[in-house]
């Protein structure tokens, strides 16, 4: 988000990015490995809530419950990622993360 005159609004900014997120989890952060996780875990059943997918250890499964039930500053990645692991093309959910990966 940006304030009058162009200059960047840090309290809209998100705190982590994908790559961020993914790095915690313990998995390959960058973006084509990404794209990989997702393409080959997609997609998930609309009953199945993102951290009680199989796929998960329990210290992952555990980092994204907690994220997102604590409303940490993980939530809204974490959000960006169940929306793109249930979702059925690429196409289904914005990416507009990719900007922020190193």
């Amino acid at each position: 988000m940006t304030r009058a005159g162009g200059a960047r609004c840090p309290l809209f900014e998100p705190i982590h990015n994908m790559s961020s997120l993914f790095a915690q989890l313990g998995l390959p952060a960058d973006e084509v490995s990404i794209d990989a996780f997702v393409d080959n875990h997609r997609p998930l059943g609309a009953e199945v809530a993102l951290a009680d997918a199989l796929f998960w250890t329990s210290s992952q499964s555990a980092l994204l419950a907690e994220g997102v039930a604590e409303d940490a500053d993980w939530a809204p990645v974490i959000d960006q990622l169940n929306a793109m692991l249930h979702s059925y093309t690429r196409s289904d959910v914005c990416r507009d993360d990719r900007a922020r990966l190193p």
